[in-house]
């Protein structure tokens, strides 16, 4: 558990063997798939659900069965990193009648070399409130003040976004104009 039911759960392939398929299979139970989440609610009447790997940050990496009183169980990646698959062909599935997820991280043959490491999140929700400080915080907050609680959105400070190289002069000047114990991300 890394935090509040997030299970990071991490694998890797030994002794370079050659596969066709490897997949990751889970079933929810009844009482808890009465909806699909994409982030959004998939409104699809299909039971049956398949989804392409999103390219260019286009839909969302994500397979959430969730009920509207019982909660759920989340699905999402870090990214596709050893992934071998054919991007016009489905790699997400999703029976909303049955409850069967499945996730398709090879689908096409290939020769994996030693140690080739895999990586896959799940959480179930609802997760645990957050601490009561934080649970109205939002996006620019200043709480009235003129230091930033969240640096977003590529503004923190970094030589760009999804890096964590310092920029050499505008994350000095970031972290000094924030409020102490916050976040720049």
């Amino acid at each position: 558990m890394e935090f509040d039911g997030l299970i990071n759960f991490k694998w890797s392939i030994d002794g370079k063997p050659e596969i066709g398929k490897m997949e990751l299979t889970w079933k929810m139970a009844p009482e808890n798939h009465q909806y699909l989440m994409r982030p959004t609610v998939d409104e699809s009447n299909e039971a049956k659900r398949e989804f392409k790997y999103p390219t260019n940050g286009g839909s969302a990496k994500l397979l959430w069965l969730v009920s509207e009183k019982k909660g759920g169980f989340a699905y999402t990646m870090v990214n596709d990193a050893n992934w071998v698959y054919d991007a016009e062909k489905p790699v997400f599935f999703v029976d909303k009648s049955t409850g069967d997820c499945r996730v398709e991280m090879i689908n096409r043959k290939v020769r994996l070399p030693e140690d080739t490491p895999y990586q896959a999140l799940f959480i179930a929700t609802p997760t645990r409130p957050l601490p009561k400080l934080n649970r109205i915080i939002q996006y620019g907050d200043t709480r009235g003040g003129q230091k930033i609680m969240i640096n977003g959105g590529g503004s923190g400070g970094f030589n760009g976004i999804f890096t964590h190289e310092p920029h050499p002069t505008d994350f000095e000047k970031k972290n000094k104009t924030r409020m102490p114990n916050t976040a720049s991300v």
